[in-house]
């Protein structure tokens, strides 16, 4: 019986992400969110969640790129309050693209910061 759960959500799966797509076409945090979220004056909840989605956006980044055998982007002395100053400021310099996806603005925001190729 449990497979028989397992076989039909697992054929739902693809209609079920491409609603979210459809929903979150930019991701689910877009920069203005973390623009909201990352701010100073933010409620201490929403710091705690900029800092994690910062952290686990950077580690996926770090993990593609061994993946595709490209060196590491991040130096090694890089701490994660470092990260998330990286990405906040790229945000804020570049207000034309707060609606993308936190984590595509990551993409150039890292690269850019630290002298690295985009994977």
């Amino acid at each position: 019986m449990r497979l028989h759960y397992f076989l039909v959500a697992a054929a739902m799966q693809p209609f079920m992400l491409s609603a979210a797509y459809a929903q979150h076409p930019h991701g689910y945090i877009t920069g203005n969110e973390l623009m909201r979220r990352c701010a100073a004056s933010a409620p201490k909840d929403d710091q705690v969640f900029c800092v994690g989605y910062v952290a686990g956006v950077a580690d996926y980044l770090e993990t593609l790129r061994s993946f595709m055998g490209v060196h590491p982007c991040l130096p090694p002395t890089a701490e994660l309050g470092q990260a998330k100053d990286v990405l906040m400021a790229y945000i804020d310099k570049h207000p034309e693209t707060r609606d993308q996806s936190g984590a595509t603005l990551a993409v150039s925001a890292f690269p850019q910061a630290w002298k690295c190729d985009k994977p």
